[in-house]
């Protein structure tokens, strides 16, 4: 088996291979020893998502916990991860550990440890949690009976009722409400029933769910809501009447939007989001996004004279500046976005209501809204991504490479500026970029650009793979 590892929000494993019972338990029990090392001795949330056997992981977590006289409540049934992030910090708890692979394929869970204040983990609590697992591991220190999966040491807690209350209060229903819209929402047999959908119903939309039944498998589809993966309500959103589409990830903390049969990018997404809190909630504080994120971020934050701050990959990084900064918006890459107001974490619920306020506020539609868009940053602006996997040693030979490298112009484009916040990214002209760093636990490389057309991104993503490649 491999080693226990954290990666940007907690450990994810193949089910039965490498996500057992006995890795729970040391997990849970590498937590519980940090929260007591640091005096922490406030109830610990334990939650969990719609995956195969997740309340039954749960319940080993909760009582590992327990065994070592931490109080423990657990979700009464499969909850998203911003429901379980406020719930913590609305009731003063000291943390959660929550059962979730978030968008991985089917065959995959994993454990997620959130902070009082509901955000992300950061290494400070989740290395020593990981040595101390892999240690009593290693040791052999762990139970050989869970007799506890038949009756968990803890009282159930309904997560779902205070959360949607809380964002009834964060959004302007009534606005939503009067623009009588129209909603195809995807819940991607995941967690996310009775969420989005509850929340829409509840501002007077007429909401269309798709795939809300609970299915381990997914319907044989990543929980991810990517446009590929969106087959079962993409088409749906193409039929009259119908305003806009949302798809929520495997543990509700990602969002993809859909208009009119397209898909939405997660760039023009959060550009979108972001406009609506300036322009029209009036808005000002910082603009926050992850290094790999759109520059449409940038033209806003210089357009209406608010500070922008870039982190390296990953929501944690967000979600430190969201604690110490007076931030309207953090988001990044992958469809997560959290927002002033509310917890350090992505949400895409309140994300979903955040676009339906702007369609209500402008009485304009999802294109409309984008051309609204484009005459603040410049037009319109293509991203790609490219996944270059290479075995560990050509991966290292390809980052002294690139650590090298000083080219001047890049796919006919001239280099103005760089940075090395996460990986390498090359600043050219007319507001292009390419980014280009090593995946923090697959022997991959990624290279993401961004440019005025969708013909010099795809120059660009080349010239990236020229330069990892060394030709």
């Amino acid at each position: 088996m491999k080693p226990i590892a954290f990666g940007t929000d907690g450990w994810r494993a193949v089910i039965a291979r490498d996500f057992t019972f006995p890795r729970v338990w040391a997990v849970a029990t590498g937590y519980a020893e940090w929260l007591l090392a640091n005096k922490e001795s406030r109830p610990i949330l334990v939650s969990f998502d719609a995956r195969f056997l997740s309340e039954k992981f749960a319940a080993v977590a909760a009582a590992a916990l327990a065994e070592k006289g931490i109080s423990v409540s657990i979700s009464d049934r499969p909850a998203i991860t911003p429901a379980a992030s406020y719930h913590v910090a609305a009731n003063g708890l000291g943390g959660a550990a929550i059962i979730t692979a978030s968008h991985n394929p089917s065959q995959w869970n994993g454990f997620k440890i959130k902070t009082a204040d509901g955000a992300s983990a950061p290494t400070e609590i989740t290395d020593p949690v990981r040595d101390r697992a892999n240690a009593l591991l290693e040791s052999g220190e762990v139970p050989e009976d869970y007799d506890i999966l038949a009756s968990p040491p803890a009282k159930s807690t309904n997560l779902q009722t205070a959360y949607v209350e809380r964002l009834s209060q964060l959004a302007d229903l009534e606005s939503i409400r009067r623009a009588g819209l129209k909603v195809v929402v995807d819940n991607m047999h995941a967690a996310g029933t009775g969420y989005l959908d509850t929340l829409l119903e509840k501002a007077g939309c007429q909401v269309e769910a798709v795939r809300a039944e609970r299915n381990p498998l997914f319907g044989g589809v990543n929980p991810e809501p990517i446009e590929d993966n969106l087959g079962a309500s993409l088409p749906l959103t193409r039929a009259p009447g119908v305003d806009v589409g949302f798809a929520l990830d495997g543990d509700g903390d990602r969002l993809g939007i859909m208009a009119g049969g397209e898909f939405i990018s997660t760039h023009r997404m959060m550009a979108l989001l972001a406009l609506h809190l300036l322009r029209n909630r009036k808005e000002r504080g910082a603009l926050v996004r992850t290094v790999n994120m759109t520059s449409m971020i940038d033209a806003l934050a210089a357009h209406f004279k608010v500070p922008l701050l870039e982190t390296p990959v990953g929501f944690k990084n967000v979600a430190k500046l969201m604690l110490s900064r007076e931030v309207t918006i953090g988001g990044e890459e992958s469809g997560g976005t959290g927002f002033a107001g509310h917890i350090p974490e992505r949400d895409a619920c309140l994300a979903a209501l955040r676009i339906c306020e702007f369609m209500a506020t402008e009485g304009k539609s999802v294109p409309e809204l984008l051309e609204l868009l484009w005459g603040y940053v410049g037009g319109p602006h293509y991203f790609e991504r490219l996944d270059v996997r290479l075995s560990q040693e050509d991966k290292k030979y390809a980052l002294e490479r690139l650590t090298k490298a000083s080219p001047e112009q890049i796919a006919g484009k001239s280099v103005v500026d760089e940075n090395s916040l996460d990986g390498r990214k090359f600043f050219l002209e007319d507001n292009a970029w390419l980014l280009i760093r090593p995946s923090g636990t697959e022997p991959l490389i990624r290279i993401y650009a961004e440019a005025k057309s969708q013909e010099s991104v795809g120059h660009l993503l080349k010239a990236g793979e020229n330069l990892v490649m060394g030709k």
